[in-house]
């Protein structure tokens, strides 16, 4: 009798999946989190009151534009709010992660749900915007 290896297994599409998906979890939760210390940090260092609940409608938050170009780079709410952006953008990013499974594996049915949770979630953002 010989001691041979087992042959190792290929790696299943549905494994590469979750694998995929816990490295954007894991990815987006950690940039999320290191934004939002980064504005407390921030505010900490400013010299700014940390607003209490009856003054936090008076806190100035920054626009998506202001955010992306860069015009309030040391706005500790920036920063906060740029990390809650992240951190709600997690569960869009994982969906598209199984639409991209379902498309490759050929799966219409599964492919259409994720289409459909896709759909749901963006008009809830868009109504919510308006």
């Amino acid at each position: 009798m010989s001691a041979s290896k087992p042959e190792s297994r290929k790696e299943t599409v549905t494994a590469e999946m979750h694998r995929v998906m816990t490295k954007v979890t894991v990815i987006a939760s950690f940039l999320a989190g290191v934004l939002m210390l980064f504005g407390s940090v921030l505010y900490l260092f400013s010299g700014m009151p940390i607003p209490g609940k009856s003054s936090l409608a008076k806190v100035p938050t920054p626009t998506l534009s202001q955010l992306l170009t860069g015009r309030e780079y040391l706005n500790p709410s920036a920063y906060l709010g740029l990390g809650l952006i992240v951190l709600s953008l997690t569960p869009i990013l994982r969906i598209i992660v199984a639409l991209t499974y379902f498309w490759h594996i050929k799966s219409k049915r599964n492919m259409l749900a994720a289409i459909g949770v896709l759909a749901i979630i963006v008009l809830s953002i868009v109504l919510a915007w308006r």
